[in-house]
Order: C-alpha cells, then structure tokens, then sequence
C-alpha cells in the first residue's frame, strides 16, 4: 500500500457520460502521468537516484478503431491498481472516481503495468463509466490508484499518479513548443522595495517544453554566479504580465501573489543550481497545472533565505 503522506485521496463512484455529437476520426492525444503530491525531483547524477513512477495514457481513433491505453512503470508492486476517471481537469484530493478499468502486471519487469482496450464505432467499454466516443474524455483527468478499503461503499482510493485528458487532435504535434528566455538582475521596478542586485555577474535561464506526440511538459531554471553560502529558492507569481492584478503583484510582492516552487538544487560550485520538473520523469509541474503552456507568462524568481532577489524573468509561451 502506498503512504497517504505521498498520494491524492479520492472517492470512487460510478458515471455516466452522454454521447457525443461528432466524433474525430484519425485523431490522438497522449499526456503523460505526474504524481498527485509534488515532491522534489532528483536529477540523476552518475547513475544514481531512484526513478519515481511515470507512464502515459494515450486516447487513439483511427477510423472506426477507438483505442484507450495506459502503460505505467515503476510502480511498487501491489494488487489492485486501476486506472480512474476524475471528471475534472485537474486532480484534486477528495474527488469522486471512477473506475474503467484495472491494470495488468508485466511479470517480465516485474514493475511495470499496462492496459489496451479497443473497439470499433464506439469507445472500448469500461467497468463504471459508459462512454460513447472516446472525445467525450477530452478536459478530464485520469489516475492511477488502488483501494483503500475493498468492496465498500464510497470506497477512498489512493491515487499517486494522474494526468491530463488532452484534446485528440489529427496532428498533436501542433500543441508543441520549446521556448528558453533569459533571467536577468532585477531592476526598477523592485519587488519589496530592493534597490540593489547582491550578485552584479548572477546569470540564468528558464527552459520550457511542451510535446503533444510524448504528452511531455517541463521546466527547468539553471542559475550560476551566485553568492556561495546561500539556499536559494525559486518563486513564482500566480498572476501573468496579460492580468490586471500583475503590476500590483510585482511592485508589492503580495504574499497572496507568489508562490514558492522549491530550492535551487545547488551545483558543485555551490554557487549555481537547478530547478527542474518533467511530467515524463513523474514530477508535477508547479502548482498542479495540465501543461507547460499554463506557466506562461508568469514572473521567476531567484530569491535568497533574506527574501532578497537575485535573478528574474518572465516565464516563456508558445
């Protein structure tokens, strides 16, 4: 059984879903699987490091074929993994669930789980959700847990994974986009009344990917010629230079408008460091969002243990 401290809570029940209008055809989508409670990722350095869970979910129509596959690995092997239907775009701990389908041990690697179902005309059939084309999914969320209680009503279910449904397109590869921008010093107008920058040679960049084809979202922050000595943390507005709320969030640093990310995981020098999230090594992207696309357009910080600021920069989109 998984710990609670590292998974999403939710409820299961069953759901009904009314058939659609229109359904694609030739059309696909793929989102990868992050876990439900962010947790720091671990760069793998000379081999070391342990792989958190991960896999993807990919949504298939090719003419009348309609095609629902799960393929996770990585998983601590347990009975009863199933794959979940949340009916919102977003997990969040205490939604109500839905079970499609249970998963199916790889014994050849022991860890891995794996799903395929297929039908014709239809979507495939599920175990409490009646679904008649696979678009009816689009904008929901998919997770993978296991019971806590078998056989009981309102059973609660321990999710560690879920990802987002994403829209079957016939080129899912026009969602996709990489984009890098520069984090410079902070300069007028300063956040919190700052009037100086304490490292003139600081210099960094943020690197932000988007791939409709391998479902992947990511971020990275890459910071060098800091002050050594110093645990730097990287922070985030929750508004973006498009909301009217942006110009009085930077120039007042509202503790309602910023959100810390995590520490810079430092380098060697100890004076530079990383900051890194990647839906297809498992890590949620910050603040739960669906795709690297949502961060766009945010403020970065890189701020030291005095909440004085080193390096910023405006988050890049596609």
């Amino acid at each position: 059984m998984i710990p609670t401290a590292l998974a999403g809570i939710a409820v299961a029940a069953a759901m009904t879903i009314l058939p659609p209008t229109v359904g694609a055809q030739n059309a696909s989508s793929v989102s990868t699987f992050r876990e439900t409670v962010a947790t720091p990722h671990i760069k793998v350095i000379d081999g070391g490091g342990a792989p958190k869970p991960r896999g993807t979910v990919t949504l298939q129509k090719q003419g009348a074929k309609q095609i629902f596959a799960v393929d996770v690995r990585n998983l601590i092997p347990s009975t009863g993994w199933g794959v979940w239907l949340d009916p919102n775009p977003t997990f969040q701990q205490g939604d109500v669930l839905s079970l499609l389908c249970q998963l199916d041990r790889v014994v050849s690697t022991g860890n891995t789980y794996r799903t395929k179902l297929e039908a014709w005309n239809t979507a495939p059939q599920f175990l409490t959700v009646s679904v008649s084309d696979l678009n009816d999914l689009t904008n929901q969320a998919i997770c993978i847990g296991a019971p806590l209680v078998a056989g009981a009503t309102n059973t609660t279910i321990d999710c560690i994974l879920w990802a987002p449904i994403s829209e079957l397109l016939p080129d899912p590869n026009q969602v996709s986009f990489k984009k890098r921008a520069k984090l410079t010093l902070p300069v007028p107008p300063v956040i919190t009344g700052q009037l100086w920058t304490p490292a003139l040679k600081a210099r960094g960049k943020i690197s932000l990917q988007q791939s409709g084809t391998t479902g992947q979202s990511s971020i990275q922050v890459d910071a060098k010629n800091l002050l050594g000595g110093h645990t730097y943390s990287v922070w985030m507005t929750l508004t973006t230079v498009l909301d009217p709320e942006y110009p009085a969030c930077i120039t007042n640093s509202a503790a309602s408008c910023l959100v810390k990310l995590d520490e810079l995981t430092p380098d060697v020098s100890g004076k530079g460091g990383w900051y890194i999230r990647d839906t297809a090594a498992g890590d949620s992207l910050p603040e739960q969002v669906r795709y690297a696309s949502d961060l766009a357009n945010r403020l970065l910080m890189i701020k030291d243990e005095a909440d004085l600021i080193y390096l910023q920069g405006v988050i890049p989109g596609p």
